[in-house]
């Protein structure tokens, strides 16, 4: 029998070793793999808000998940099951009861979602759905086409009595809403500038701005126009950043379905921010006072 040396067979394993990794890449694909880059950010100048009916979507290209939110005139009565409170959220705005779903952009995780949904809201008077994501036709007649709703429901909170540390905004979508947001801002400097000072309550008809401590006499001084600027200036930096997340998005467009906005009313604020001037804030800070003091 003939056999092999041990010198012998370290060199055709040196020769062999090369030569099996050539014969194993022949058989790969040498091109540059394709890299999937997911999108989190949109421009608010891209955006096409569509709205039908009781139905309003956003198109959001590249999007990891959808966001389906419920806005209704009752909240369900049963509580939510074990495992559904990380993925259903609740809450209130404008007097209406929302539900939001968030989930990754998986075929049929819609349907799935429309069916939880139709066994557990109330099927009140009132209702609008604001979908956004990647969205397809098939998505928006599942929403339109969704069984009937056969939970049972309850009515909603009712506001809180007014407290000396709160105060009343003008409805949302008004020139005066927007001089208020400016006044409710030089009012934060004047109390040190922290954020956490004031937090807003937009879970009623009237939203509320509520402090964390007791507004005096003198935090409502007129505004100045150095207080203004700086303000104001913080403001239009802010509408001129166009990027915003999915999330944002989502957030804008459920503000537009609750007060019946315009479509485009999230995207115009930097022309809106244009008409308001010194005289506007005032006006709204002189309304808080009289609010305040009852005067």
């Amino acid at each position: 029998m003939f056999t092999f040396r041990r010198r012998t067979l370290w060199i055709m394993i040196y020769l062999l070793i090369p030569v099996i990794f050539l014969l194993h890449r022949t058989g790969e694909d040498d091109s540059p793999p394709v890299e999937v880059v997911a999108v989190d950010h949109w421009s608010l100048d891209e955006l096409r808000i569509e709205h039908s009916s009781n139905l309003w979507w956003v198109q959001l290209p590249g999007a990891q998940q959808w966001r389906l939110t419920v806005i209704q005139s009752e909240a369900p009565a049963s509580e939510l099951g074990l495992g559904l409170s990380d993925t259903v959220q609740q809450g209130m705005q404008g007097g209406f009861w929302l539900v939001t779903i968030a989930n990754p952009a998986a075929p049929g995780s819609l349907t799935e979602a429309m069916s939880f949904l139709s066994t557990w809201l109330p099927d009140g008077a009132q209702r609008q759905w604001v979908l956004t994501g990647p969205v397809t036709d098939a998505m928006l007649t599942t929403i339109q086409q969704h069984d009937p709703l056969q939970g049972q429901g309850q009515p909603v909170p009712q506001p809180p009595e007014l407290t000396a540390n709160r105060l009343t905004s003008p409805p949302i979508g008004s020139e005066e809403q927007l001089a208020f947001l400016l006044w409710i801002g030089v009012l934060q400097q004047r109390l040190g500038g922290e954020a956490s000072a004031a937090r807003w309550d937009y879970r009623f008809d009237t939203s509320e701005v509520v402090f964390n401590q007791s507004l005096i006499q003198d935090l409502f001084e007129p505004v100045s126009t150095a207080e203004f600027e700086r303000v104001l200036s913080t403001y239009r930096e802010s509408a001129l950043e166009r990027r915003r997340s999915a999330e944002q998005i989502h957030a804008y467009l459920v503000v537009t379905a609750v007060h019946g906005l315009p479509a485009d009313f999230m995207l115009n604020q930097p022309e809106r921010l244009a008409a308001i001037d010194l005289d506007a804030v005032n006006q709204q800070r002189e309304r808080s006072r009289r609010e305040q003091f009852n005067q």
